[in-house]
């Protein structure tokens, strides 16, 4: 019985593999397998904590292997631990700097943290591999108007218009900057623009009311 799967037989055999760093993620890898099978990897917090305890040991016990500590920020930010995400994504990166993965992890923790800053930081890292990514370049776009940095803002979304110029979200991201910067001539057309592309954003009615427009 010991043999009846994978999980199990790992499971049974842990006690006699305490100091495998390769034995410990194996089983946390295990684990995890098993959670995805079932659809809903937060419907068991138990094995989520146990998936995060292995791979810790694993890395406890050998520190230099990048998916240890990826896997490990995986399961933070599962468990929306965002801090621990964080830092576990971050040892990944002084491992390899070169993993794109690691990098869009590191921006959605940004993203869900609210920090513009690390939003403008990992947006450009991942536009190195994807330099026409309208979703990254608008990522970037609200990274730099929250830091203030509106020209920035502006040059951005000419980027995202040479690329696409359907993309509402572009033009009135323009207008926003322009109404930061008291060009508001330039934010009526942006404005003006961005609604015939797509009147029913959000962003339409609240720069409606920014513009005094009836």
């Amino acid at each position: 019985m010991q043999w009846k799967d994978k999980l199990t037989l790992m499971t049974h055999d842990m006690p006699y593999l305490e100091n495998s760093a390769q034995a410990h993620a194996l089983l946390a890898n295990a684990i995890m397998a098993s959670l995805e099978n079932t659809g809903n990897m937060l419907a068991n917090e138990e094995a989520l904590n146990e998936v995060a305890q292995h791979f810790e040991r694993a890395i406890q016990i050998y520190p230099y292997f990048l998916n240890w500590h990826f896997d490990l920020g995986r399961v933070y930010f599962i468990q929306a631990d965002y801090a621990k995400a964080k830092e576990a994504f971050l040892k990944a990166v002084d491992i390899d700097n070169s993993f794109s993965e690691t990098y869009a992890y590191l921006l959605d923790v940004a993203l869900m943290e609210g920090n513009p800053q690390d939003v403008v930081v990992y947006s450009n890292r991942l536009l190195e591999y994807n330099p026409n990514d309208i979703q990254l370049l608008l990522h970037l776009s609200t990274g730099y108007y929250f830091t203030q940095d509106f020209d920035s803002v502006l040059d951005v979304n000419k980027r995202i218009i040479a690329i696409d110029s359907a993309v509402a979200e572009a033009h009135l991201n323009m207008a926003y900057a322009h109404i930061a910067l008291e060009n508001m001539d330039e934010a009526y057309l942006c404005f003006l623009k961005g609604q015939s592309l797509n009147p029913g954003l959000r962003d339409v009615e609240v720069l409606a009311d920014m513009l005094k427009i009836n």
